[in-house]
């Protein structure tokens, strides 16, 4: 591979990796942030390196007022 080559090659993949970070990766990182909202519901708690649960939403007393 000539260096005229090796230049036209590089470019091309550089415009491709333009291209993936423009148009692709926000659709990815997009769907990746939702799929991990949603799971914190699913789990009942936001996950770190482990599930945090969440407090329950109402105390002892608020309970009884709306029973």
């Amino acid at each position: 591979m000539t260096p005229e080559e090796f230049q036209r090659v590089l470019a091309a993949k550089m415009d491709e990796i333009k291209r993936y970070r423009d148009e692709d990766l926000p659709h990815v990182i997009g769907k990746e942030a939702v799929d991990h909202f949603q799971d914190s519901f699913t789990n009942e708690g936001f996950m770190d390196e482990t599930v945090e649960q969440w407090k329950d939403g109402c105390s002892e007393y608020q309970r009884y007022i709306f029973l």
